[in-house]
């Protein structure tokens, strides 16, 4: 939530008129996590990690997005942005109730199988670092074939993941996406 891209990002969507949410998973930041005694938020951490299984905190995505659909009006569109960790949890939670557009901002495919596209109907766009140590040619080609519906895929030249001093190109590459002026990507 407190993270470069995602606050540059929802900054810059909200100052072009859109509505935009940021949260905090339960045990990150001040957001409380129930645990057994003899466990800390980096251990539970650490296990969904190690597992690769994010459902766990899918109940915190999901609340995140009722609490949006609920203050949106009708007809509005919704978009689901997610960095990293994030664009993990924007595509489990396309599964649960998709978005009008999804954008996944250095998806970790080095690390995690995104299973999920496989069903996405909806334009889904790729922002990926030319540095990015979780930017993995071959894993990203599979994930970006598995998408059946219309998908697109912009590269930064000179960005690493975390995109410091160069969020706005983020912005940039994600702003003609969300309008419609982006056509269809041929693939990395």
């Amino acid at each position: 939530m407190d993270n470069n891209v995602i606050e540059h990002l929802a900054r810059r969507f909200a100052e072009a008129g859109n509505v935009t949410l940021r949260f905090n998973y339960a045990g990150v930041g001040g957001s409380p996590l129930e645990l057994p005694t003899d466990s800390t938020p980096f251990d539970y951490w650490g296990r969904i990690e190690a597992e690769q299984d994010y459902r766990a905190v899918l109940p915190d995505a999901i609340a995140a997005r009722e609490y949006l659909a609920r203050i949106l009006a009708p007809g509005h569109a919704l978009v689901y942005v997610g960095y990293s960790f994030g664009s993990c949890m924007a595509t489990l939670l396309t599964e649960h109730a998709g978005p009008d557009y999804l954008a996944a901002i250095s998806p970790p495919v080095s690390r995690v199988k995104f299973e999920g596209l496989a069903s996405c109907r909806m334009p889904v766009c790729f922002v990926t670092g030319e540095k990015d140590f979780v930017f993995e040619p071959e894993g990203f080609r599979e994930t970006y074939d598995a998408v059946p519906g219309p998908k697109f895929h912009v590269h930064l030249d000179g960005c690493d993941h975390f995109f410091r001093k160069e969020e706005e190109r983020v912005y940039q590459a994600l702003r003609p996406f969300l309008t419609g002026a982006m056509a269809p990507g041929k693939g990395p």
